[in-house]
Formats: structure tokens, C-alpha cells, sequence
């Protein structure tokens, strides 16, 4: 759970950074039964870090604007002026981790989104500890599930489902295959990828392993050589190495 603090904690410094930037020009502006605080460049449009206060003067949310866009930290408090919740926004669209808490201040939920869009890690705590995972597609399908009965362990029933797909496109007047999947990053575990050929004999050559991804992969290949196809292989890792297992997701087109 220390990536999620961490994560959090790069979150409110960019904010306070932002707050620093337009401190010089910055008014209170009613809106409805609340109040606005922020740098307005017209009567409509905010540039940098916006306070909003509830009727009775706390603090409800602070979000961050470039030109009326929100772009950078967003934190929704309690009225006990505890965090509810926070996210980044980019291009006005959500984007990474949008962690949720209690009015204790304590861990409850969290999901992940991709410029607006909702895919890919959930997580639910109990007591600040991580208790189950969900990882979904983009159509919200999850594909896969694994829970955490013992705190840092992962319990050994776990569903894990790769799915990966390969279509023939032309790219330099050439036909190539796109291949799109799914690179779950499952907590408590280490988990390698790699991509490789295959054929009917079952004789494996490993080709190249998938680094710097960001829960998915969408790249182009060259097509195969007559009677081989492509694999997708996952090398998964838990609890101090007493899960060791190899998945292997066969590509045939």
C-alpha cells in the first residue's frame, strides 16, 4: 500500500505547487449557496488551483485548471476536512489512480482510468489492508480476481485470464499483425511477459519480453514464418516464491 501513499502524496504536492503559482491574483466568487476561491482569467474561465467552500465556509474540493480545463490534482473533502477522495486529471479526463477514503482517513477503495476511461486495477481495503483485486477490460469484463486473505499474501484460488488478440493491418504497404492485451500488474506478486513463436511440435522460441507497459499492449508484428504462430507467456510469482506458475496464451490467427 506504500505506492498508493506515495502516489497520493506526488498528487497534493503538485496541487500546493500549483496554489503557489496564482496565490497574487485570486478572488472568492459565489456560486449558488457556496463559494469559489481561485484565479479567474475572465468571468467564466479558471487558470490553476480552485478551493471550493460549502455554505457554512469549509472546504468541500480543490481542483486544479489550466485555461477552464482541469488538469492536474482533484481532492474532495469531508466536513470533518478529511480526504474523500482524490484523482489526476489530464486533458480534463481522469487518469491513473482514483483512491477513496473513510472519514477515519483509512484506505477503502480504489480504481484506475485511461484519459475518462475506466479499465484495468481495483482495489478494496479492509483496515488499510489490501483485501481483494480486480483487474477489467475496457468493456468492464474482469478478467481477473484474486483475493488476500492473509495481509501481503496472496490467497492461492486466484482467477487470471490473459486475453490477447491479433488482426492483419497494412503498415508501409506491408501486411503486419496488431496485437492488443492486457498487462495486469497483480499486487503482492512479481509477473514477467514475454512474446514468442510456437508451432504444432510445441518448439518455443522466446523472442523479446514486454517492458514499460501500462496495463496494456498495442504494438505491430511482422507476420510468422510458414507454421508458427505467436504466444504471450506470463511468468507469475507470490508469497516468498510458493506460487510459480507459467501462463501461456497461444495466438493463432
Amino acid at each position: 500500500m506504500t505506492y498508493l501513499k506515495n502516489l497520493f502524496l506526488s498528487l497534493f504536492c503538485s496541487a500546493l505547487v500549483a496554489a503557489c503559482s496564482n496565490d497574487h491574483d485570486v478572488k472568492k466568487v459565489k456560486v449558488g449557496s457556496s463559494y469559489v476561491e481561485a484565479h479567474f482569467v475572465d468571468s467564466m474561465t479558471i487558470d490553476g488551483l480552485a478551493k471550493y467552500y460549502d455554505s457554512a465556509g469549509g472546504l468541500s474540493n480543490v481542483v486544479t485548471y489550466r485555461m477552464g480545463k482541469r488538469e492536474g490534482v482533484s481532492i474532495n473533502y469531508y466536513p470533518n476536512k478529511m480526504i474523500r477522495d482524490s484523482v489526476q486529471y489530464i486533458s480534463d479526463k481522469e487518469s491513473g489512480y482514483w483512491m477513496h477514503y473513510d472519514e477515519k482517513g483509512n484506505l477503502i477503495y480504489g480504481n484506475f482510468f485511461y484519459y475518462g476511461l475506466q479499465f484495468g486495477p481495483e482495489l478494496v481495503f479492509e483496515n488499510n489492508r489490501l483485501k481483494k483485486f480486480l483487474f477489467s477490460d475496457f468493456n468492464r469484463r474482469v478478467i481477473i480476481e484474486s483475493d488476500y486473505s492473509t495481509p501481503g499474501r496472496i490467497d492461492t484460488g486466484f482467477f487470471f485470464n490473459m486475453q490477447f488478440a491479433l488482426k492483419t493491418v497494412v503498415f508501409e504497404d506491408k501486411p503486419v499483425f496488431n496485437l492488443f492485451g492486457y498487462l495486469p500488474a497483480i499486487p503482492r506478486t512479481k509477473s514477467s511477459f514475454s512474446i514468442g513463436l510456437t508451432n504444432d511440435a510445441h518448439q518455443d522460441k522466446e523472442l523479446t519480453p514486454i517492458t514499460g507497459h501500462d496495463f496494456i499492449i498495442d504494438t505491430l508484428l511482422s507476420l510468422p514464418p510458414h507454421g508458427w504462430h505467436y504466444y504471450i507467456s506470463c511468468r507469475l510469482k507470490a508469497n516468498k516464491d510458493s506460487i510459480d506458475k507459467v501462463y501461456i496464451e497461444e495466438i493463432v490467427h
